[in-house]
């Protein structure tokens, strides 16, 4: 068990040269330009573009689906329905309720697991799923996100966003853009998706257990995210609703700042030598 331990704080180490690596490769390539060779001057000198210091400042939209199940069973979209929908657009948070599922309205409230990761969320009691979907859509289309980030996301909460909304006749493509495309991801033309789990698959080096929204929160965010057993989900959301709130918030809060205190560097850093998209440097590069 030490030698594991070891053996992964000596990979975590390793990963953190490399980011420091590529880091610094930007520094030179993107805020400095370099000079050649002249007859007046030294050979090669490295000049600051002032013009080039700071990041460009997305806005990210990172979100989370909880669904209604049968018991001892996966949700399938074909016979179940999304219950919340919560997302943090850039620290500040939004849920979303179904309430024909949901016994009663949920007021604003505060999920904040450690103070560096905030998490303030105004609430969205909808009437019932139909609304719930067009809350969204309609949000993300007034936003304008320039990144859509999901934690599994191109294998659960798209396609299960996708079929939902078919059940009542909209079209997930017309509405916001997203569709999965040959290889069965979620892209669009004007905004990046950025599935979490890709990058925790490669690039973490936390071992294959653990590659769950919780074990990462707890190894990557240091803070023991809330958990509910699958099969008291429909229950707590008559019996205890508020208890189903903050557990579909904590993934939101957790997906958000895991993108933005690991993958988002990450990716950025390495886009600037990977003459890739975002999204393909995130799944092949």
């Amino acid at each position: 068990m030490v030698d594991g331990l070891s053996n992964a704080n000596v990979a975590e180490n390793k990963l953190m040269v490399l980011l420091n690596y590529v880091n610094l490769m930007y520094d030179i390539i993107f805020q400095y330009g370099v000079r050649g060779q002249s007859k007046s001057g030294p050979q090669n000198q490295l000049v600051l573009k002032p013009d080039l210091i700071e990041q460009p400042e997305p806005i990210v939209f990172a979100f989370d689906i909880e669904c209604t199940k049968m018991p001892l069973k996966f949700s399938t979209a074909a016979s179940e329905q999304i219950m919340m929908i919560s997302y943090m657009i850039d620290t500040q948070g939004y849920l979303i309720i179904n309430r024909e599922i949901i016994s009663q309205d949920i007021d604003d409230f505060e999920y904040t697991p450690k103070k560096e990761y905030p998490g303030h969320f105004h609430v969205f009691n909808e009437s019932n799923e139909f609304e719930l979907l067009k809350r969204f859509f309609n949000h993300i289309i007034d936003v304008k996100p320039h990144i859509l980030v999901t934690y599994n996301g191109d294998s659960f909460d798209m396609p299960f966003v996708e079929q939902r909304a078919q059940f009542y006749g909209l079209n997930m493509f017309n509405e916001i853009g997203f569709r999965k495309d040959s290889q069965d991801c979620y892209l669009s033309r004007p905004c990046i998706h950025m599935d979490c789990i890709k990058w925790v698959k490669r690039d973490s080096y936390l071992p294959v257990g653990s590659h769950g929204l919780k074990a990462v929160t707890k190894a990557k965010l240091r803070y023991n995210p809330i958990e509910i057993d699958p099969e008291d989900m429909c229950r707590l959301a008559v019996e205890q609703p508020q208890t189903l709130s903050n557990y579909s918030v904590s993934d939101a809060v957790a997906t958000y700042y895991l993108y933005m205190k690991y993958v988002h560097t990450f990716i950025f850093a390495l886009g600037t030598i990977i003459p890739m998209r975002p999204d393909e440097v995130l799944r092949k590069g």
